[in-house]
């Protein structure tokens, strides 16, 4: 009896239609409810957070931030725009626009403001893409007043205690000319 009624439930769930603050979601007719119900909620997630794509196929742990401010990476990681994932241009804004604002930018508001909708980050891949802009010369870190080496901001990244005290700010940006006029 109690096979049956799996049986029955799979198969009733696997034929039910599927609906969203959207309207009615099409999915493919799966063979069972349990993938029919996978697949409603992949499509729930990617209809409430759609910048998580920004993110690529990467699975970001702490490994990825270290790696990432220990390594000899200045080859791979070009000065200019071109060559930045949207994810880094992205958060590059976000922190100038702070800083445009008159706003300190936290490790804690940077991960504040892409945990939530429309983006949906999870904590190391935001701390990762933090960390690929620190590299990439396009943002300080501060603690403090003082600025931060590789070392020392893989170790503020990583230590939630600090996240309050740790600030982004912008590199200064200076055009060719002004440095020519400057020579």
């Amino acid at each position: 009896r109690k096979q049956s009624l799996k049986q029955l439930i799979d198969r009733l769930l696997g034929e039910a239609t599927v609906f969203t603050g959207n309207g009615k979601m099409e999915t493919s007719n799966p063979n069972s409810g349990k993938q029919k119900v996978a697949k409603a909620f992949q499509q729930l997630v990617k209809t409430a957070y759609p910048n998580l794509k920004m993110l690529g196929d990467i699975n970001y742990t702490q490994t990825t931030v270290k790696q990432i401010l220990s390594g000899d990476t200045d080859g791979l990681f070009a000065k200019d725009d071109d060559s930045m994932s949207e994810a880094e241009q992205d958060m590059l804004s976000t922190i100038k626009r702070r800083k445009k604002q008159s706003d300190r930018t936290t490790v804690k508001d940077l991960l504040d403001h892409y945990q939530k909708t429309p983006y949906g980050w999870y904590p190391e891949a935001i701390l990762s893409i933090a960390a690929r802009l620190v590299k990439r010369g396009k943002v300080e870190v501060r603690k403090d007043g003082n600025l931060l080496d590789d070392d020392q901001t893989k170790d503020a990244l990583l230590n939630s205690s600090l996240h309050n005290n740790v600030l982004f700010e912008p590199q200064a940006d200076f055009n060719s000319r002004d440095v020519q006029l400057l020579k």
